[in-house]
């Protein structure tokens, strides 16, 4: 008996027609744009450890609205448009192409020049790379169609972005906790840092000669000049007031002296044993949080916590996108409008 083959062809042919020609400029500022706005990205600074230094809380909230961030916001917005105009009426074969013109600088700016941001960056080209894709099968440019793609598009975005964020502090979970404790044992020991320093001149005018009249007074010169000089006790009274005043004078202001001279090392060596006590008390601290049973679920779905924050404040970034993304789209229908 012979034996059947059957074989399924798939057709994967690009129309290399007058509409795709006149769109492989879209194509060609997808790639410049993408790419810069991933530089800009980059320039934000944005990293996973925000999430739990609850210490840096004021000085990590105006990355949201930093100019590099900003920049990357519009970039991001107007390389979305790009895709989705560039895709429209092409079929999902053409669209394809806009995986390698967002893959390719997100593996290249991610391999060799920030490899910390290679997930973010592949999060970003794939939310591209989908959107464009949905755009495929439109016949033509409709608002209603856009916002939808977009608010699907953005949906993926905050996904991306809690998936990304997991696998980051997964990855070093126990780094990210230790950090969340320390912020918090800081602030409920009244935002203190875990190192302190205080200053020589703090401690150099924290006392003053009236206060070394106080510590070191005549009767205690008296009792070192009866100890220390024999011939002290054979003085008149008179010659016994003007040595002691004498004595008494010359010690207050060679005390005073040697402790202003050594105020920087009464400094340190007070920061240091401050330090320590603080160190002492924190680690402490962190050690009965650590056996507390509730806090083992926290530090069980920690990853997922934080996922879970980055997510949210993905999606209130993803409302600016998608709103800049559909004027820059309706922009581009009116002033480039398809080729018939």
């Amino acid at each position: 008996m012979q034996e059947v083959r059957r074989e399924i062809v798939i057709p994967l042919r690009i129309k290399v027609g007058k509409e795709f020609k006149s769109k492989l400029p879209f194509l060609l500022g997808l790639l410049v744009l993408f790419t810069f706005a991933l530089i800009m990205f980059d320039k934000s600074n944005f990293k996973t450890t925000d999430l739990s230094d609850m210490q840096r809380v004021q000085y990590n909230m105006p990355k949201l609205y930093s100019l590099s961030f900003i920049l990357f916001i519009i970039l991001f917005s107007i390389s979305l448009a790009l895709g989705i105009y560039y895709a429209i009426g092409l079929g999902w074969i053409s669209s394809l192409l806009v995986i390698p013109a967002t893959l390719v600088p997100s593996l290249i700016l991610g391999l060799i020049f920030f490899p910390w941001l290679m997930s973010p960056f592949l999060a970003l080209s794939a939310t591209i790379s989908f959107t464009a894709i949905l755009a495929s099968f439109w016949p033509k440019f409709s608002i209603s169609r856009a916002w939808t793609a977009l608010s699907v598009a953005m949906i993926v975005f905050a996904l991306l972005a809690f998936f990304v964020v997991f696998y980051k502090v997964a990855e070093n979970k126990d780094v990210h906790v230790d950090l969340f404790l320390n912020s918090l044992v800081a602030q409920s020991q009244g935002g203190g840092a875990g190192t302190i320093s205080i200053p020589a001149q703090v401690i150099s005018s924290s006392v003053s000669k009236d206060d070394f009249s106080s510590f070191i007074t005549q009767n205690d010169v008296r009792e070192i000049l009866l100890a220390s000089y024999p011939n002290f006790a054979s003085l008149s009274d008179s010659e016994k007031e003007l040595a002691i005043q004498a004595f008494h004078t010359k010690f207050i202001d060679l005390g005073y002296a040697a402790f202003q001279k050594n105020s920087g090392l009464v400094a340190q060596a007070l920061s240091t044993s401050l330090s320590a006590r603080f160190a002492s008390s924190s680690e402490a601290l962190k050690q009965q949080i650590y056996v507390l049973p509730q806090f083992k679920q926290i530090y069980d779905r920690y990853a997922l916590f934080t996922a879970a924050i980055a997510a949210l404040v993905a999606s209130f970034i993803a409302l600016f996108i998608q709103l800049l993304a559909l004027g820059f789209l309706y922009a581009l229908h009116k002033l480039v409008p398809p080729q018939q």
